[in-house]
């Protein structure tokens, strides 16, 4: 283990000033509150939950129609009374910052929306949901973070500490907010977050430090978002050193990239090979980390798993160990491992064709991982479904790396023409434009042979036609089923 200090960071520009004093103080009976941005998941919810227990006055405000959020509405409902909150969808009119105290964003909201700049011009403090959390969480904060395997990597974690028989919280980028919770949150406790790069962003203002950081992987995304490939960096990054100086930075030893970053604070290495203080090889885990020494072997669910989601397992465990797990926990965990849906998952065989969702590839290095794993395991056998929504990304290895490991490559969604055109001539033979998710497979299945895998990994967001890539997934799923139901012929 080592401690680095870093070098001077890229300046960013700073969200409305707060301190935890401030953010106290604002958060009282009678102030007035603007909520912008519902969104999907959850964490807005949440921090409307807290607020309107906290007797504050509500504004909420979104540029979505009602009729689209009217899922997350009716949630709502059970929890606060809709008349005791001003309302404003299709966009806020100019007066709603008016005698505002606090302005909490949902974090993908950007900061170049106008509430925002208007917030920043006038001084009014903004926060998120998470702000709202980390300023008054009495527990002890791991914060996880990463381009691809955070969420295996936080739920993990967070199984890890249970089964070591510690109270521990898990929420965060999950769609879980831990807000309402807080009340049963104690200081002996533990709470496991993952955190996004939007709300590392928002997180700039906040003062409370986490006490242990974990960086999964870093690779180019969410530029259409982020300004610059270094604002995303220096984002992601930006979690080392909001990391107590007396606290510890787990990375990625196996990230090119990850593996050289530096942090303030100890650094402790997990990953694929031998010699970090948690490494996996493809026997078991190995563990050499202050007075915790082991070694323990995969069992079968996890013996061929890919790689990367080995190495998530060996982060979690760096983590969950120096946050006050043992290796008893890990032993646990490991023996009743269920990996999250979507990713890498293998869901059995169709016709004698081999299934693999990984919905959550949403950028392209994550699926050139899977095609490399799924071509060790499958060579010369791979048919994969490609395509949705880009997000300023670089696709060019990956359509080339598809053109040689690929048998065949079916490009469904907005942005299939454009990785058509990237394909190498001599491959182009090899793929087929579709108009939707159910044709890319039909065409897989009948293009392909009895002992070839059909990989879903999209390379790209799914909002182009779905919610999110958990619709996605189980839009997957329900064409495989409804395949192998309307042709005999697909019953593998």
């Amino acid at each position: 283990m080592t401690t680095e200090h870093a070098p001077p960071r890229e300046r960013f520009p700073t969200p409305g000033a707060g301190d935890e004093q401030t953010l106290t103080r604002l958060v009282r009976p009678g102030a007035v509150v603007t909520v912008l941005g519902i969104g999907f998941r959850g964490g807005a919810l949440g921090a409307i939950r807290w607020l309107a227990s906290r007797g504050v006055r509500l504004r909420v405000v979104d540029d979505a129609p009602a009729e689209h959020l009217a899922p997350t509405l009716r949630t709502l409902k059970h929890y606060v009374d809709p008349e005791s909150i001003l309302w404003e969808f299709g966009g806020a009119s100019r007066d709603v910052l008016h005698n505002c105290d606090l302005l909490v964003v949902n974090p993908a909201v950007r900061p170049t929306h106008p509430l925002v700049r208007e917030a920043n011009k006038s001084g009014l403090p903004i926060t998120t949901e998470i702000g709202l959390f980390l300023t008054h969480c009495p527990a002890p904060i791991v914060a996880i973070t990463g381009t691809n395997g955070k969420t295996t990597t936080t739920l993990t974690t967070h199984r890890i500490l249970k089964h070591s028989r510690r109270r521990a919280w898990v929420g965060g980028n999950l769609g879980i907010s831990l807000l309402p919770r807080l009340p049963a949150i104690r200081a002996d406790h533990v709470v496991v977050l993952e955190l996004s790069s939007f709300q590392l962003f928002w997180l700039r203002s906040c003062p409370r430090m986490v006490d242990v950081s974990v960086v999964t992987s870093f690779a180019r995304d969410h530029l259409d978002w982020h300004p610059s490939l270094s604002h995303y960096r220096a984002t992601k990054q930006s979690l080392l050193h909001r990391t107590r100086p007396d606290g510890i930075c787990i990375l990625n030893a196996t990230d090119d990239e990850v593996s050289t970053w530096t942090a303030p604070s100890e650094i402790v290495y997990a990953g694929a090979n031998q010699g970090w203080n948690v490494s996996i090889d493809e026997a078991g885990i190995s563990v050499d980390l202050d007075d915790q020494h082991g070694r323990l072997a995969w069992p079968d669910r996890l013996r061929h798993a890919s790689t990367p989601l080995q190495v998530n397992i060996a982060l979690a465990t760096a983590a969950a160990l120096v946050a006050g797990g043992n290796l008893e926990g890990l032993l646990r965990t490991l023996a009743t491992f269920r990996p999250v849906p979507h990713r890498l998952q293998y869901i059995g065989c169709v016709g004698h064709r081999h299934i693999v969702d990984d919905s959550v590839a949403t950028s392209p290095h994550a699926t050139a991982e899977a095609i490399r794993w799924a071509a060790a395991r499958w060579p010369d056998r791979i048919w994969v479904i490609l395509g949705g929504r880009s997000k300023g990304q670089d696709y060019r290895p990956l359509m080339q790396l598809a053109a040689a490991a690929c048998r065949g490559i079916a490009l469904v969604g907005e942005n299939r023409g454009t990785l058509l055109a990237l394909l190498p001539r001599t491959a182009r033979q090899a793929a087929q434009l579709c108009d939707s998710l159910q044709e890319a497979l039909e065409w897989c299945l009948r293009s392909s042979s009895a002992g070839d895998v059909i990989l879903f990994s999209p390379a790209s967001a799914s909002t182009d036609m779905f919610r999110d890539y958990r619709e996605r997934g189980r839009s997957f799923r329900r064409l495989i089923r409804t395949a192998t139901q309307r042709s005999p012929h697909w019953a593998g």
